[in-house]
């Protein structure tokens, strides 16, 4: 039976769950750009292998749980697994103090154990013994102040932790950040891309259907764990080569996008089973660069203490591609299924393209700065002079 709607339950939970997940996802991000810095893209790229495995595992999980159960009790199944992501997260631990905090506290201890310290710390003993029955006559009163203290002090926090969260909203959807030249030219590349990057995905198995050697729906699950396959090698193989001090991450994940377009609109020409599960291969591991990559070069672009507030911005430039991308794609829709990939290939290609733009922006603005300090101190050596 053909399905026209969703029913109006199931929307909400389509909505909740993918908040839910939106919320997991960039948070994990984040964890892993905080925890790591030396090894940061290869931590990325193993974090990251849980989708790819996901890919390999859940689809045809969910098609056998369909296939014995409701799909009421699907629901419940893949809700009791995903509530394994609160035992998981629990295990992350606060970030020990960094080397300069306990520096800055030795720091502080060798001042007071210095000989003026203790000469000052030992009046300081003296008046307090002299003022001792002062004290003694006042605690009552002393003690209320504290009380009241203690409350204005809880009451503090309380709007310290209000005006910071205010901040970061501020932050991230204020128009230093949501404006940026640099920022909008990311977002643009990263919204092409996303048009096209579940188009393969979605279309695989009505595009393998037209190939002679598949007879039936079920000869197409291996390609999709031949994706999750590519996306798990590329994700640990660009993770790893990643940190190397000689490789240009940025010129990767450029590159990979590209490259993952031009595989995906080339594979129009392959008419067998055996190329046609090549290119799922290749798809995976050029994606596999793309996903890993995003978090670390946002970093390196825009620096660690953007690099949260930029990412959850970005989400959302990105989910709204996800939304609309298929969509739009299936707008196109072939006999063949061929234009699909083409038009999905040609919206990565774009989008790679445009990343290029930013080194050109970074220059342009940098040759900018550069003659606006050498002008200004030429006038303050004219100024000088005069």
């Amino acid at each position: 039976k053909k399905v026209t709607k969703l029913p109006h339950d199931l929307k909400h939970d389509v909505l909740f769950t993918g908040c839910g997940f939106g919320f997991l996802y960039i948070s994990a991000v984040v964890v892993i750009t905080e925890y790591f810095e030396t090894k940061l893209s290869l931590a990325a790229g193993l974090s990251g292998c849980g989708t790819s495995v996901g890919i390999m595992v859940f689809g045809p999980l969910i098609e056998n749980l369909n296939e014995h159960f409701k799909w009421q009790t699907t629901m419940v199944i893949l809700s009791a697994i995903s509530l394994l992501d609160v035992l998981f997260a629990m295990v992350f631990i606060p970030i020990k103090t960094s080397v300069q905090s306990v520096e800055d506290l030795t720091t502080s201890l060798a001042k007071i154990n210095s000989p003026d310290k203790a000469e000052e710390l030992e009046k300081q003993k003296q008046k307090t013994q002299t003022d001792e029955h002062i004290e003694d006559a006042n605690q009552d009163e002393t003690q209320k102040e504290n009380s009241e203290q203690s409350n204005k002090n809880t009451e503090d926090i309380e709007e310290s932790r209000y005006q910071a969260f205010k901040n970061s909203m501020k932050t991230m959807f204020g128009t230093k950040l949501l404006f940026n030249p640099k920022f909008l030219i990311f977002a643009f590349a990263t919204t092409l891309v996303c048009l096209g990057f579940m188009a393969p995905q979605i279309f695989l198995k009505v595009r393998a259907l037209q190939l002679h050697e598949v007879k039936e729906e079920k000869d197409t699950h291996g390609l999709l764990t031949l994706i999750g396959i590519g996306s798990t090698i590329g994700r640990i193989f660009f993770g790893y080569i990643g940190d190397y001090k000689w490789c240009r991450r940025f010129i990767i994940f450029t590159a990979s996008n590209i490259a993952c377009g031009i595989v995906t609109a080339v594979s129009i020409y392959l008419n067998t089973y055996g190329l046609f599960a090549f290119y799922c291969f290749l798809f995976g591991l050029t994606s596999g660069a793309f996903v890993t990559l995003t978090s670390v070069v946002i970093t390196d672009c825009f620096g660690i203490n953007l690099a949260a507030n930029l990412f959850g911005l970005l989400a959302l430039f990105e989910g709204v591609a996800f939304v609309i991308g298929p969509p739009f794609i299936g707008l196109f829709e072939s006999m063949n299924h061929k234009r699909e990939f083409v038009i999905a290939g040609a919206l990565m290609i774009i989008g790679g393209l445009v990343y290029t733009l930013i080194p050109v922006y970074d220059s342009w603005r940098n040759k900018t700065t550069n003659t606006s300090t050498k002008d200004e101190n030429e006038n303050e050596t004219t100024i000088s002079k005069l």
